[in-house]
């Protein structure tokens, strides 16, 4: 009786531990994903407080479930730390979602799901990203031929070549960034300071090459 009794709470924690660890939503590969399954359905929306329930984010049909894809790597979806709740909408009527027991209740519309974000999830593919006008994020990137780096600065025809004024943020282990605004449109030339070396910025193709042969970064505000 008592070993049949372990073994019941051992299967019981077993399925307990695949539940939490499936929930939607799954960050990957530079992607907030959401599925649901249900092959009955029709049409399939999500509403999320990401752009504070504006846009119905369509899921597709795929042969085992209804999924969605939001590009993290788009500047409008950069998830900071904080709590983000969502409805689904399947045949036009509002439910939580079946694949995340994690609900708070609203005073106004009741239960809603949720997840929580503990550190911020920014993803890019090149790097200056422009986030509104005039405003840009620059990225850079650690690669293999780095050992250890101690800071990283930007520098350029938008501070006058002040080499140490534009401290990039370090976002993990292997990611830095800033956020400029630019006071006018026009074309900027800028460099990095890595531990007090100067690099173009691998992330963006366009450059120039000055009468020395160095190679500067070019971006075009706008």
């Amino acid at each position: 009786m008592k070993k049949n009794l372990i073994i019941n709470l051992l299967f019981f924690n077993f399925i307990f531990v695949n539940i939490i660890f499936s929930l939607n939503p799954e960050i990957k590969d530079g992607y907030l994903t959401f599925k649901y399954y249900n092959k009955s359905a029709t049409s399939v929306f999500l509403l999320i407080s990401i752009d504070n329930y504006e846009k119905n984010f369509v899921f597709t049909k795929n042969e085992d479930c209804w999924e969605l894809k939001i590009p993290l790597y788009d500047p409008q979806y950069h998830l900071k730390p904080g709590t983000y709740k969502y409805k689904l909408v399947v045949d036009n009527i509002y439910i939580n979602d079946p694949e995340n027991p994690f609900y708070i209740t609203d005073p106004i519309i009741g239960k809603i799901s949720y997840f929580k974000i503990e550190e911020p999830k920014i993803f890019f593919k090149y790097s200056p990203i422009k986030l509104k006008p005039l405003e840009y994020r620059f990225f850079y990137r650690k690669t293999s031929d780095w050992d250890d780096i101690k800071y990283i600065y930007i520098t350029g025809t938008f501070n006058n070549w002040e080499p140490y004024s534009l401290k990039m943020n370090k976002l993990d282990e292997n990611t830095w960034y800033i956020d400029i605004k630019f006071d006018k449109e026009g074309t900027y030339y800028y460099r990095y300071i890595i531990n007090g070396n100067f690099y173009k910025d691998p992330l963006n193709m366009e450059t120039v090459v000055n009468s020395l042969g160095e190679l500067y970064s070019v971006i075009n505000v706008k």
